[in-house]
């Protein structure tokens, strides 16, 4: 059985030492991601047998991330599964990249089966494509910027500890434009607590990111930490409702800041969003990191594990 429990900030340190030697793949598998959404989503993780588990809430369920370490997948696949059948549910593994599906496949011949998830692909930029936004393709992003900076006075700074509390100046400013007192859902709200957290958990986190000033104003910020030596996610990018315009510049001068350190920036997924999901392939992302969910058809097939 597997004693999983809700991630603490201590746990930094050790949940990071699993997710750096593995060959992970994907916005979930970051310590930010875990500890920030254990609220929303009732993430928690388990380290057992040289595997790191980590699990969610789904509906009246629980999903599964697929295990990460360097032991033998079947016997941490069959352990989740095991688990799982001891509490009654039956649990789905969310997220499944191609080289996971791969692996799965492998260890566990014939046993699970996997459906397309669209609403969780990543979109995974080359950090020069969005710090240059080169050639024809990107034309309209550059005269869209141009037309901010005719129209503005700007910069932009690292966030650092004497700029961290225009973030939130942001942020707040943001919610208000976007959800008038009352419009907001569940899902907002909680959206709005992680972005809280993440800029008063700041520096305890290990993120890194940038704020955009227009007109001596605090316009846009963006945030995020490094998924591996060549990958940073952007987790929360946020613009004040008097410079909705501001998205562009701060995605550019982000990646700027950000260039010669990693090759590539994780832009995480739409969640089924058709605005969001325009606005990011209108980026162009090198990678479109396919994602699947994994199931069995039946407890009894556990008998194969």
């Amino acid at each position: 059985m597997l004693d999983f429990r809700t991630p603490a900030l201590s746990d930094k340190a050790l949940v990071d030492s699993y997710l750096k030697q593995t060959e992970t793949e994907g916005c979930g598998y970051s310590f930010g991601n875990l500890y920030l959404w254990r609220k929303a989503y009732d993430m928690t993780f388990c380290v057992k047998g040289g595997f790191l588990f980590i699990s969610s809430s789904l509906g009246d369920s629980r999903a599964f991330a697929v295990p990460v370490g360097s032991g033998d997948l079947r016997w941490a696949m069959a352990q989740v599964c095991q688990t799982a059948k001891a509490m009654g549910i039956h649990p789905i593994f969310y997220a499944v990249t191609d080289r996971q599906k791969e692996a799965i496949e492998k260890a566990c011949p014939g046993i699970f089966f996997f459906c397309d998830e669209r609403d969780y692909y990543d979109y995974i930029y080359k950090t020069e494509n969005l710090a240059l936004l080169p050639g024809k393709k990107y034309h309209g992003k550059r005269n869209h910027i141009s037309k901010f900076e005719k129209n503005h006075t700007w910069h932009f700074e690292r966030i650092n500890k004497d700029n961290l509390s225009d973030c939130a100046c942001i942020l707040e400013a943001w919610r208000s434009g976007k959800f008038p007192e009352g419009a907001a859902t569940e899902e907002a709200d909680a959206e709005t607590d992680v972005a809280r957290e993440s800029i008063r958990l700041f520096f305890e986190l290990g993120y890194e990111g940038g704020i955009l000033y227009a007109d001596g104003a605090p316009a846009a910020y963006a945030m995020g930490e490094a998924l591996s030596d060549t990958v940073f996610c952007t987790h929360i990018e946020k613009a004040a409702p008097a410079f909705r315009d501001a998205y562009a510049l701060i995605n550019r001068e982000t990646a700027k800041s950000l260039l010669g350190r990693y090759e590539y920036i994780d832009r995480e997924d739409d969640a089924g969003d058709e605005g969001l999901r325009k606005a990011k392939l209108s980026y162009y992302p090198d990678i479109l990191l396919v994602k699947s969910a994994a199931s069995y058809h039946s407890y009894d097939e556990l008998s194969n594990l």
